[in-house]
């Protein structure tokens, strides 16, 4: 390996290392966004219903799931919202995008849609992607450095709540069809009509 190839490799593998970190933070804050939207603490809140459901819920309510935080459910909650969102994110603007973006993803009975957050806040939603994302990845790089050991959530709760992926693992070729191929492939109908010198 040469040295310039040598140089690359250790920042390639902090992102890779950041973006893995970085997915299990995003988890831990829509965790700890749907373990506070389900808690029932009296005398915290003021007095408002107790549920979320709208009315004709309670006519069948064999269709109700109840939730209720575990422990260590809490637990998680109190370090992301007590410890990380505080002490992790610097920025006020980044965090107050990480948490209204995890509440979002968690309760959006609740919190409305990231869309509409963005839209009535008068922010661009694509600013505001790049700075969540910004604060999330932020915690993992300091987690990271810090070495602090990471806590899984509860992946069985969470997993249908986080975003999905945009990549299509169906559509992914392996490397070894990719070898019988030239470096080069178009359709025949994509061929310009007159082609280039060197070309074939």
């Amino acid at each position: 390996m040469s040295q310039s190839s040598a140089l690359w490799v250790e920042p390639m593998e902090d992102a890779a290392r950041i973006a893995d970190v970085g997915m299990i933070v995003l988890a831990r804050f829509v965790e700890a966004a749907d373990t506070v939207a389900h808690m029932d603490v009296r005398l915290v809140r003021p007095g408002q219903p107790r549920t979320i459901w709208p009315e004709h819920w309670k006519e069948h309510p064999e269709n109700m799931v109840s939730y209720r935080p575990s422990r260590a459910a809490i637990s998680r909650y109190e370090e992301v919202m007590h410890d990380w969102l505080p002490g992790l994110i610097r920025n006020e603007e980044q965090r107050v995008l990480a948490a209204k973006y995890a509440m979002c993803l968690a309760a959006p009975g609740i919190a409305g849609s990231w869309r509409k957050f963005c839209k009535e806040s008068g922010r661009n939603r694509s600013t505001a992607d790049a700075r969540r994302l910004a604060a999330f990845q932020s915690v993992a790089g300091q987690l990271i450095k810090n070495a602090q050991l990471l806590r899984d959530p509860d992946w069985s709760r969470v997993m249908p709540m986080l975003p999905k992926s945009a990549i299509d693992l169906d559509r992914i070729r392996d490397r070894a069809s990719e070898a019988d191929r030239p470096p080069y492939w178009r359709a025949e109908e994509h061929y310009p009509l007159k082609m280039p010198l060197g070309q074939p």
